[in-house]
């Protein structure tokens, strides 16, 4: 049984301890990540996906940036029946959890785009109700993106509590989430297929990879 948190009360704790009042909402987006993170691989729905993205960077290598979404490599099997499974259990985690309403949709936008036009990409939004009491405050959302393409490094990582409020059993999780060499080869391998925007957290990303030179190899 899941004990229940006040998730408000939880952040005011975090950012006033840590000066971060200016970044509530980003605050509150990794507290979702963390609890995400942690009802999965607690579910055993983690042992056949592979972390990668800028949230791997900074939850599982210690990046400084803040980041949105959860992104994952799925491999050539991944199937829509393995969405819905990580679907209910993230409802019901965070639901039981926190006592908000949460709910998760499937966004059939992330198709359209040019770099995932040979592959599948499954892209879940979850949207959270953090503060139901203020009808005027948007819902906390998170994107989560699961292609269905291999990983060629699995590293089992611990993931890095930035928080000591956090459970102690969330700094227990090991996460299998792709080498930096690899994170570093799909940013810039998919830095030039966008062209509506600039990807201006990817140029942060690669700027952060670039100085762990002892770590990364050209």
């Amino acid at each position: 049984m899941t004990n229940w948190v006040n998730f408000n009360k939880l952040v005011d704790e975090i950012v006033i301890e840590n000066n971060l009042s200016v970044n509530r909402p980003v605050v509150e987006k990794e507290l979702l990540h963390y609890d995400i993170l942690y009802a999965l691989s607690s579910a055993g729905l983690l042992k056949t996906i592979t972390f990668q993205g800028g949230t791997s960077l900074r939850l599982c290598y210690g990046s400084n940036r803040f980041s949105e979404d959860l992104d994952f490599a799925g491999g050539r099997d991944f199937s829509a029946t393995d969405m819905h499974e990580i679907k209910d259990c993230i409802e019901k985690y965070i639901g039981n959890r926190y006592g908000l309403e949460v709910t998760v949709k499937e966004s059939k936008e992330l198709r359209k785009e040019s770099k995932y036009a040979d592959i599948k990409v499954d892209k879940w939004q979850i949207s959270v109700t953090t503060s139901p009491e203020k009808k005027d405050l948007p819902r906390q959302r998170i994107k989560i993106e699961i292609a269905n393409i291999p990983a060629y490094t699995q590293i089992p990582q611990i993931l890095i509590k930035n928080y000591p409020q956090l459970p102690d059993g969330y700094s227990d999780l090991i996460i299998q989430v792709e080498d930096l060499n690899e994170i570093m080869a799909d940013k810039i391998i998919s830095f030039p297929a966008m062209t509506n925007y600039i990807r201006y957290r990817d140029m942060w990303d690669l700027v952060w990879l670039n100085q762990q030179s002892k770590k990364v190899y050209f």
